[in-house]
């Protein structure tokens, strides 16, 4: 739980005491209870065949892998859902808003259709959000109602997609950085990868000051936006150009990202569980199919854009920061 998901050398050393200063927190706030924890639960949905998800926060903050368009699986193993796959467990778990952090793969129609809405905040795979996206992502985190839930995801969602929560519980639960990387990582083995562990150290007094100082309430979490400075337009991630911090270093990958990491995460898993089965064929899916099944959704020309490709991501981020984040996906018992 200790590593991110990247395979080269760990920049960010991750103690084990971290991770228990963030389990310690997590159970004041009442993210998570012994009592009422569900590990078949846990164990069943963590399975990418079933939706390869986890709640980092119970009830509230939902992060999963992205959807495709049509449920396959790819030739590395790996078991893409379509949203259809989702909408029964979203709405059972009063899921009132998906976000997602990666290019689009699926119509975010199918999820508006079943009333639970939806906003798209791309940025670069493996990279750090700019200052303008990473405050439109929390505006639409806090503005979720009380009582309802939110799901985030990007490509694998891991890395962007732990990022953004990651600042989210900073700014309203005054978490530290390396508490809440040790927490999300509990929950969702490899969240925040390579540079995006740095820049959550970097920004962990700006969120403080964002939520007041003031550690929320517990079982309360804000549903009033509040945005964050955007008097400039440089990416977060500068901020750790002068580190004050022996945990800080700021590497090209902040800014420009990896060209593919999330289908290299997304591949890595699927060969996990092909050594780990005998059969390489799908179990049942997330939730059982529909008696009507309905009619399979053609991905429009964007589905052809892949994630990783570098110099498109830096002309859609160039095009504007707005465009980067304009409207347009966790569980742990």
């Amino acid at each position: 739980p200790f590593h991110d998901a990247s395979p080269v050398q760990c920049t960010y050393e991750l103690s084990v005491m971290d991770c228990l200063n963030g389990l310690v927190k997590a159970l004041e706030l009442g993210f998570w209870s012994l009592e009422d924890f569900d590990l078949e639960e846990y164990e069943h949905f963590e399975q990418v065949e079933n939706g390869d998800l986890n709640w980092l926060v119970k009830g509230k903050i939902l992060a999963f892998a992205g959807p495709s368009y049509q449920r396959h699986v790819s030739p590395e193993g790996y078991c893409t859902l379509a949203p259809a796959d989702y909408i029964p467990y979203f709405k059972q778990t009063n899921v009132d808003l998906v976000v997602r952090l990666n290019k689009k793969n699926y119509h975010e129609e199918d999820f508006e259709n079943a009333g639970i809405r939806h906003v798209e905040h791309f940025f670069i795979d493996g990279s750090c959000p700019s200052m303008k996206i990473l405050s439109a992502v929390l505006q639409d985190f806090e503005a979720v109602p009380e009582g309802k839930a939110f799901a985030v995801h990007c490509k694998a969602g891991l890395g962007r997609t732990g990022t953004c929560i990651g600042a989210y519980l900073m700014k309203h639960f005054r978490f530290t950085a390396a508490e809440v990387i040790g927490w999300m990582r509990i929950c969702r083995p490899g969240c925040v990868i390579g540079p995006q562990q740095q820049f959550l150290e970097s920004i962990q007094k700006r969120m403080w000051q964002a939520g007041d100082a003031k550690v929320v309430p517990r079982n309360r979490l804000s549903n009033k936006p509040d945005k964050l400075s955007t008097d400039d337009d440089e990416t977060m991630a500068k901020v750790q150009a002068t580190p004050d911090s022996p945990r800080q270093r700021l590497t090209k990958d902040a800014v420009e990202g990896r060209a593919g990491q999330g289908e290299s995460l997304l591949a890595a898993r699927g060969q996990r569980k092909n050594q780990s089965i005998t059969s390489a064929i799908p179990t049942p899916p997330i939730t059982p199919e529909p008696k009507d099944k309905p009619s399979v959704v053609t991905p429009d020309a964007s589905s052809s854009v892949e994630d990783g490709d570098d110099a498109q991501d830096k002309a859609a981020c160039d095009a504007g920061g707005v465009a980067c984040g304009t409207d347009s996906s966790l569980w742990l018992s």
